[in-house]
Parts: C-alpha cells; sequence; structure tokens
C-alpha cells in the first residue's frame, strides 16, 4: 500500500486530455483545409465520426476526475490506471490512424521531395494521358528513354516546337563534325535551356548561335530533367559533337531532384558510394510497368504526417544542417564536378550557370553555395541571378513569366556571349574579323 496523492485523478484526467487533444487533431475543419479539400461526403462523415467518438471519450474521462487531495491507493490501482492511460492514448491513435487512412489521400503522405508524391500524382494523370504519351499534353513529345528516363521525340514538328532527327530542340541538323573555324557549344539543362513556352527562335541557345556568328549552339536541354540526366545525356549525346564549350545550366529546383527516381516519370538517379557516384534505376521502367507498379505507403501514417511536419517546422526554423553537409548537395556537387571531368576529357571548356526561380528576388543559401562551389573549383560561373536583379525592378516581370520570356531568354543569350568573348572563346573566323576591323 502507498499513499498517491491524487494520482488516480491526474492519471484519468490526463487520459481524458489525450482523447480531446486527438479531437481537435482530426476536427473535420482541419481535415477539410489540410487533407481532404475534395473528400466525399462519406469520408468527411467517416472523420466526424471519429472526431466525436474521441471528443465524448474525452470529456467523459476528465468529468469524472474525483476532487480529492489526497487518496490510499494500492500497487494494483495504480496498474490498472497506468494501464487505462496507455490505452487511451493506443485508442486514440487506432481511431487517429483509421480516420486518415480512410479520409487522406495518400498523396498527401509525401513530401515533394520524395518518390512517392510524384508517381501518385503520375498514376492519377493517367487518364488525361493519350496511348503514345508518357504524361499530360505539356510532355506529349517526349518519349520513354531506358537511360534518360524520357527524351524529345526526334522529328516532332509543331507551331512552336521543333526537334531534329537527333532528338535536339533545333530548326536544323548538326553533323558531328564541326566546322574547322567554328565554335561549337554543347548546352544542357532543364526546361529554362529547352526554352519553355518559347518558340524555337526565342531560345537563349538560338539566340545565342545569332549574336554570336560562326557559333553553333546545340540546345540538349529537356524538361524537368535533373542534374543527373542532364550529366547522362551530356556523355550520351553531348560529347560526341566534339564541342569545343559545354555549358551546364542549373536551375535552382534541380537539387531536389537529383535525389529522386521518379518525377514527371521514372527518371536514373546518383548515390554516393566511397565518395564515387553510382547509377540507380537503370534501365528505367517503361509506362506500363510503372502503371502496375504499387507505391510503397508508410504502415504508419500518423506516424509519417508527424514526421512531415516535423521536418516543415525543421525547414522553416532552419534548425537543418548546413547545405553544403546535406545528401542532395554532396550528390549534386559531385554530378558536377563529373560533368566538368567529361566535358575537359573531352577537350572542351566547361562553363557553369546558374538560374534562380522567378520568386527569389534576394539570393539563397544554395545560390551562395554554388558561387563558392565554382570558386572553390575554378569552375567558370554565371550567376543569372544576379544579373537579372541588376535590372531595373519593372523589368523582373519582363524577364520570368514563369520560365524566360522571350526577352529573358534574350538577356541569358547576351550574358553568355559576353562571358565566352571574355574568356576567348569564340569562332577564329569573328576573331579575325575584328582583327581586320581595327
Amino acid at each position: 500500500m502507498s499513499n498517491v496523492s491524487l494520482l488516480l485523478s491526474r492519471l484519468q484526467a490526463a487520459a481524458g486530455l489525450v482523447l480531446v487533444l486527438a479531437a481537435l487533431l482530426l476536427n473535420p475543419w482541419f481535415i477539410e483545409a489540410n487533407v481532404v479539400r475534395d473528400g466525399t461526403l462519406e469520408q468527411k462523415t467517416y472523420v466526424l465520426a471519429a472526431d466525436a467518438l474521441l471528443l465524448v471519450l474525452g470529456l467523459i474521462l476528465i468529468m469524472r476526475v474525483k476532487n480529492t487531495r489526497a487518496t490510499t491507493v494500492d500497487s494494483r490501482s495504480v496498474q490498472i490506471a497506468v494501464a487505462a492511460l496507455l490505452i487511451s492514448a493506443g485508442v486514440a491513435l487506432l481511431l487517429a490512424e483509421a480516420a486518415v487512412r480512410i479520409a487522406l489521400d495518400p498523396q498527401h503522405l509525401f513530401g515533394a521531395d520524395e518518390d512517392g508524391w510524384w508517381q501518385l500524382r503520375w498514376q492519377a494523370s493517367q487518364s488525361l494521358v493519350a496511348d503514345d504519351a508518357l504524361t499530360p499534353e505539356a510532355f506529349s513529345f517526349d518519349i520513354h528513354d531506358p537511360v534518360l528516363g524520357w527524351s524529345p521525340k526526334p522529328g516532332f514538328r509543331s507551331d512552336n516546337i521543333r526537334i531534329n532527327s537527333r532528338g535536339v530542340r533545333a530548326d536544323r541538323e548538326y553533323p558531328l563534325d564541326k566546322m574547322p573555324e567554328s565554335l561549337r557549344v554543347v548546352v544542357v539543362g532543364d526546361s529554362f535551356t529547352w526554352g519553355e513556352d518559347v518558340a524555337n527562335e526565342d531560345t537563349f541557345v538560338t539566340q545565342l548561335e545569332k549574336i554570336m556568328p560562326d557559333t553553333e549552339a546545340i540546345n540538349l536541354g529537356v524538361r524537368g530533367f535533373g542534374t543527373d540526366q542532364q550529366l547522362l545525356r551530356l556523355k550520351r549525346e553531348g560529347l560526341v559533337y566534339n564541342p569545343d564549350v559545354v555549358i551546364l545550366i542549373f536551375y535552382e529546383g534541380n537539387i531536389n531532384r537529383n535525389i529522386l527516381s521518379f518525377r514527371d516519370f521514372g527518371k536514373p538517379r546518383f548515390s554516393m558510394a566511397n565518395n564515387y557516384l553510382e547509377l540507380m534505376n537503370q534501365p528505367v521502367p517503361t509506362r506500363e510497368e510503372y502503371h502496375d507498379m504499387e507505391v510503397a505507403l508508410p504502415s504508419f501514417r500518423i506516424g509519417k504526417l508527424a514526421t512531415n511536419a516535423w521536418m516543415d517546422v525543421v525547414t522553416a526554423t532552419k534548425l537543418h544542417p548546413p547545405l553544403e553537409e546535406r545528401k542532395k548537395w554532396k550528390i549534386t556537387s559531385a554530378i558536377l564536378g563529373e560533368a566538368r571531368r567529361a566535358s575537359e576529357s573531352a577537350g572542351a571548356q566547361f562553363l557553369l550557370g546558374y538560374i534562380a526561380d522567378s520568386e527569389s528576388v534576394v539570393p539563397g543559401e544554395l545560390e551562395q553555395v554554388m558561387a563558392d562551389w565554382a570558386d572553390a573549383t575554378g569552375t567558370h560561373f554565371i550567376n543569372f541571378g544576379d544579373v537579372y536583379r541588376a535590372r531595373p525592378g519593372e523589368e523582373w516581370e519582363q524577364i520570368y513569366q514563369g520560365h524566360l520570356t522571350p526577352y529573358g531568354n534574350r538577356l541569358t543569350a547576351e550574358t553568355i556571349a559576353a562571358k565566352l568573348r571574355a574568356l576567348g572563346l569564340e569562332s577564329t573566323v569573328s576573331t579575325n574579323q575584328v582583327i581586320r576591323s581595327r
């Protein structure tokens, strides 16, 4: 026998409080706003029923708490009280887990930096996809590629998009052997390089040819690509053109793509093994294989939501380690290093360009880390973020409309041309013309 002041009452109150808190967490207004915005009436009814049950049980326990100063309690009563608390917590978790499984779209269990989010999004979109397309109409001209995941369809033609026979966005063919006196530039990147929302003639790659006479600029940009895919395409398709210069255009969102094996579609990714890049997800499965593939869902969904919420807090409060110490940067920097090594081994100069997001009106952490990496490795570097921000404020919207506008592409091409000339990289024909003009 032991004299325990208010133990039973406090344990009972705690059990009731656990149930009430669970009810507050699962209230239908919270669920409606954050989980099942478009949920069915049946789903919302289940959530409301679970919520009401938790609330009623919690209030009953709290109201039955006895107002006493002390009581003599034997050890068995203590054990029963503790068991009641644990059971209450367990019931609350089970009801919460059941409600989440019924009402929550599984896609919300994942963040946008996880494969599951993108794969479930892709599966949900398949009713909108034509039989010969990988993704909805925005990507209707891409075809499955077992190495890259997807690539531009050779010979595709539309009003604004023309792809040559080798999958290059261009109005003409480029022979593998370049003209002796010309400057050949191969550009790899994602949709910014590809030229999203602009016609062939307005991409910065095409405009670079116009600004720098006797220059061949080959556009190997592909929409949605990560830096990993850009490296693989450079090695497979870019270096065979024997370029004088390789330009890799890095968009700030690429860093998150580099840790995914599924985004707009399945893709390769690299992991790090003993400080070396190791290629994974090869060959990339076909559309049919992905269609039949089940996405692995968390076995304890409440736990996954709690983890996601904690990671949101970590991100918002900047409690995470510096970017240089995180996995996605280590992989990204290794990919960039390999792109430079491969380019220089093929006899080409390597130039890295950084494009910030249209909402990045002030430099972010990644932008500085990228500039520091380029400086530390001696890599030629253009920070387009600085270039764009240096323009008058009203020009910002003229540069970006989600992606680069024709004007933004023109400014980008002019910046690249100025950098190449500053490095002494231009065609010998142009150089001779300058000398003769003097």
